[in-house]
């Protein structure tokens, strides 16, 4: 099947590694190669809508969450190098997560270390009324929250790199899955 738009390309991509069933297959990527790039926001965010819909009526969590994960853009080129020299020029955790904000390329508004293997990564900062997404434009209903296990791939990723560690990923709440009334928000911990 080809597919006319990038990201449902990639989700089709990552079905397929993980070995899902064709008829499962094929109901999620329903009518997924009549979406083109050039197709309305409003278009791709439904087609997205629907198929995720599918995915958590038919697939387990953890599979959801792995293909999902595997659709994390922004893994590589000037973010990927910008964590991999904080992580080279600094040695501890609190000096690699003060410059990894300071850099505000990758983690948006910010990492904290909620305690010691915890940290939390947040997108908006506080204060700003309406949080949309740079990924789904023109959605007006809550989206399943495992859309966004991309994105917790991607923090996840980073953040791994400039602390030099394994981590875990739980999305706790996302402007997609609010309708944006709050932002993106990710906790992650390390993997021992």
């Amino acid at each position: 099947m080809k597919y006319h738009y990038g990201k449902i390309e990639k989700l089709a991509e990552s079905l397929k590694a993980h070995e899902i069933e064709a008829s499962l297959v094929e109901l999620i990527m329903k009518d997924g190669e009549k979406v083109k790039q050039v197709d309305k926001n409003e278009r791709k965010a439904e087609w997205f809508y629907t198929a995720i819909q599918v995915m958590d009526k038919y697939l387990e969590p953890e599979v959801r969450y792995k293909v999902r994960q595997e659709c994390a853009c922004c893994l590589g080129g000037k973010r990927h190098e910008v964590c991999v020299q904080i992580y080279k020029k600094y040695q501890n955790t609190r000096d690699r997560i003060r410059a990894a904000n300071e850099s505000k390329l990758v983690f948006g508004n910010g990492v904290k270390e909620i305690s010691k293997g915890k940290y939390e990564v947040s997108f908006f900062p506080e204060g700003i009324e309406t949080k949309t997404c740079p990924c789904i434009k023109g959605l007006t209903k809550p989206m399943p929250i495992t859309y966004c296990y991309c994105c917790g791939g991607h923090v996840q990723y980073h953040l791994g790199t400039v602390l030099g560690k394994e981590l875990s990923v739980t999305v706790i709440e996302t402007a997609l899955s609010t309708v944006g009334k709050k932002g993106c928000r990710f906790e992650l911990k390390e993997v021992e």
